[in-house]
């Protein structure tokens, strides 16, 4: 069929409905996006259906509004995994990077801003095809102190700097358990 492509494994694509809920958009809204350039799709080579490659892990955004991490990220080492901070490189040299020089690769894109809308994302054909990580010191906080309901987050991130004593944290977790609700 005219403009198929070859595609080796079905399993690795995706077709409109299963890449729709993956990105939290329409049917309809995807098509549009492939339709005005904004992302690529491939066609099946039987029945010409849009399909969207799965790419797994291979490339993981990390948006840090706060700025929590930014000091920490020099020392976080992934074996394997190239860090792209995007205040850093721009936005056209990450893109030829990350899908022509090196689309093999696995990439940490790390962001100290909040993830852009999608009408100024100049990298939202490449996040729609990856991962988001998401993080913050409240929800790790959480997590270390074995707190399941994340609802108590906000109590903890308003209290941040009260935690940031190791002694402090190391008292309270004698004293919490995973079901407490309560601040």
């Amino acid at each position: 069929m005219p403009g198929s492509v070859e595609v080796e494994k079905l399993s690795d694509y995706m077709r409109v409905a299963e890449a729709a809920d993956y990105v939290g958009v329409s049917p309809n809204t995807l098509r549009n996006w492939v339709n005005a350039g904004k992302i690529a799709a491939v066609r099946h080579p039987v029945n010409d259906y849009r399909l969207f490659k799965k790419e797994g892990e291979r490339i993981v955004f990390w948006n840090d509004p706060e700025k929590e991490f930014q000091n920490t990220l020099p020392f976080i080492n992934l074996d394997g995994v190239t860090t792209l901070r995007l205040n850093e490189v721009g936005a056209l040299e990450a893109k030829i990077r990350l899908e022509r020089e090196e689309p093999n690769s696995k990439f940490l894109l790390y962001a100290p801003t909040e993830e852009p809308d999608y009408e100024d994302d100049w990298l939202l054909d490449i996040r729609l095809y990856s991962r988001s990580f998401r993080a913050d010191k409240a929800s790790i906080l959480l997590q270390e102190l074995r707190l399941v309901n994340l609802h108590l987050r906000t109590h903890v991130s308003d209290r941040r700097k009260f935690f940031d004593a190791k002694n402090r944290l190391q008292k309270i977790k004698n004293l919490v358990a995973p079901d407490d609700r309560r601040c």
